[in-house]
């Protein structure tokens, strides 16, 4: 069986990897910068719920919230769906590269925070039924990675 660490640090790297494409046709298709950051916004966002509709119940019945407080990636999911919004409402008549620089940052240490620490905690505290549920769920939210 899969580890959620493996399934969700595949889908960041999907992720990543439409960012990349994202920025790569900002320079090369500049007609069509918006749709191409629109669907990698909507894939970011769907990502964020399934953690937030998921994992972060999972993380609170199981005391992780109260006793590793620093693993609620609440704020930081906010601030990147900010950052996205300001992404998207302005990519076609200003320059947006600041605040893609800031949301690849933010980015970069949400991730590695989410791998090294929550998706391993998640892993650790799970039966194996439990993980095959998660899974099951996770599968229906997103494209398998």
């Amino acid at each position: 069986m899969g580890s959620i660490r493996s399934f969700l640090s595949k889908d960041h790297k999907r992720l990543n990897s439409m960012f990349k494409e994202y920025k790569y046709k900002k320079n090369t298709r500049a007609q069509d910068v918006k749709d191409f950051f629109s669907d990698f916004k909507k894939e970011l966002e769907r990502h964020i719920l399934l953690e937030d509709t998921i994992i972060k119940p999972l993380l609170e019945k199981k005391g992780a919230m109260a006793s590793k407080p620093d693993i609620d990636t609440t704020g930081e999911h906010e601030k990147i769906k900010s950052l996205m919004e300001k992404i998207e409402r302005d990519v076609t008549n200003t320059d947006t590269t600041k605040l893609e620089d800031e949301l690849v940052e933010t980015l970069q240490v949400h991730n590695e925070k989410e791998e090294q620490v929550l998706y391993n905690w998640v892993d650790q505290s799970l039966t194996v039924k439990e993980k095959a549920e998660v899974l099951g769920e996770m599968f229906k939210w997103v494209k398998a990675p």
